[in-house]
């Protein structure tokens, strides 16, 4: 039989052979090259879909990052706005908790890097902030004590124009009543006292709210720059997340040469507002 087989295969011209040969390898080409195309198209779709997490993870982390770093910065204006008196702490608490609750997205999508630095600042920004709001409550309550004694000021001040309003009119009356003229002249004098003993007390109150907030402006100050020189490292952070790079010691050093200019201006403000000669 396999004589017969042979002689069967002899029969075959080379032709057929090579034709069956070059099919073959054109069948074999094809098989490799769908192989290939295949390999390739799956390597293509996983790029695809690798980029396409990636590109969704960045836009996630700008839409984070931006608005985190913009509270981050603002936050620190709360130091200032603690120790001045006409700025409402319900709505500085409202505000903090606000940039607080944007910066603490950063958790969810923050590197473990991104997420210290942002920590450590926070940790430095609210002992100081409570501590500058511990030191406001003595102004605040000695504020109002001015506002009081202004009230009394001008409480004596208009009665002592009503008095000398109705001695005007019992002139012009031509009334010469002693007696009547011995009790306003001594209504007018009880005023005159009052309005010497609240001016001297709103005086002296005065002396002692500027050598207080002297004090507690200093000490802002001094808050201030550990809690701002935690921000560029926070920054950084962020800006290599969302790549945006940048020269992190030329940007350190930046910051803190701003952070120096602004210290002296404070420095220089608190010398001409509240001289410390001033008694």
């Amino acid at each position: 039989m396999i004589s017969n087989i042979v002689a069967i295969f002899n029969r075959v011209p080379d032709t057929i052979w090579s034709a069956l040969i070059a099919a073959g390898i054109a069948i074999l080409v094809m098989l490799l090259s769908n192989r290939n195309s295949r390999r390739q198209l799956q390597m293509q779709l996983d790029h695809t879909a690798t980029q396409r997490d990636r590109d969704r993870a960045m836009a996630l982390r700008r839409d984070v990052y931006l608005p985190a770093v913009e509270a981050l910065v603002r936050s620190q204006a709360v130091l200032g706005k603690a120790v001045n008196l006409e700025s409402d702490l319900t709505e500085i608490g409202n505000q903090l908790s606000a940039d607080q609750a944007t910066m603490a997205k950063i958790h969810l999508v923050g590197s473990e890097t991104t997420v210290r630095a942002l920590m450590t600042y926070m940790s430095a920004l609210m002992p100081a902030y409570m501590e500058l709001v511990t030191l406001r409550l003595p102004l605040t309550v000695r504020r109002q004590s001015i506002d009081a004694e202004q009230a009394e000021i001008t409480r004596s001040l208009s009665q002592q124009q009503q008095l000398a309003e109705g001695m005007r009119q019992l002139n012009l009356a031509g009334n010469t009543d002693k007696p009547t003229w011995d009790r306003l002249r001594a209504q007018v004098a009880i005023e005159q006292e009052a309005f010497r003993t609240h001016t001297d007390k709103k005086a002296a109150l005065w002396r002692e709210q500027r050598a207080e907030m002297r004090q507690v402006f200093r000490r802002m100050t001094e808050l201030l720059a550990p809690v701002s020189q935690l921000i560029p490292d926070a920054v950084i952070a962020a800006r290599e997340e969302i790549e945006l790079p940048i020269n992190a010691e030329a940007y350190r050093q930046l910051f803190a040469d701003q952070r120096g200019l602004m210290r002296a201006s404070l420095t220089k403000f608190i010398d001409q507002v509240m001289p410390p000669q001033e008694k």
